[in-house]
């Protein structure tokens, strides 16, 4: 089961706190919990697709969502402060283990800053640094759920599991 990026991204909010994420590091946030879903559970986290943007994978509707703060701190739920609970609270196993995902993102990641992730998408051969090389000439394509799934599984046999920045 997939979810709206809004209800993953209201999640990342209530998980990390209000005040805690800028929209740069929520967008990058989520792309690590999509690709470490797609490795571990074969179904994309999200929706919506990403797309490759200057600075990294961007998924559109959530840029929508969050350019208001700038390069502020989040204070509010998204969708009008509205945090649709009925999904990602429940007990059912799709939920579970989004939220799981969701909580090992961010305890994995919360230390960097949204520019620090940035620059992990942007590693040789990361699915960002692939579809920005086949297509120079598109100003933000989109990045395939297969490329992501094959990239994140890489990263699983890897010897720490993690993507850092040099």
């Amino acid at each position: 089961m997939s979810f709206p990026v809004i209800f993953v991204a209201n999640k990342f909010l209530e998980v990390a706190g209000l005040y805690e994420l800028d929209p740069l590091k929520l967008q990058k946030l989520i792309y690590f919990a999509h690709g470490w879903h797609l490795a571990n559970n074969e179904t994309p986290l999200i929706k919506e697709n990403f797309e490759a943007w200057p600075y990294g994978p961007v998924v559109p509707e959530l840029y929508e969502s969050t350019k208001s703060w700038g390069s502020s701190k989040i204070d509010s739920y998204l969708n009008g402060g509205l945090y649709p609970k009925q999904l990602l609270n429940g007990n059912n196993e799709a939920s579970v283990f989004a939220t799981t995902i969701i909580r090992s993102v961010w305890s994995r990641y919360w230390k960097f800053s949204g520019l620090a992730l940035s620059q992990i998408t942007h590693l040789e051969d990361s699915p960002w640094t692939t579809v920005r090389k086949d297509n120079p000439h598109v100003y933000r394509p989109e990045i395939p759920n297969d490329l992501i799934l094959s990239y994140f599984k890489s990263l699983m046999k890897s010897n720490d599991g993690t993507a850092k920045p040099k």
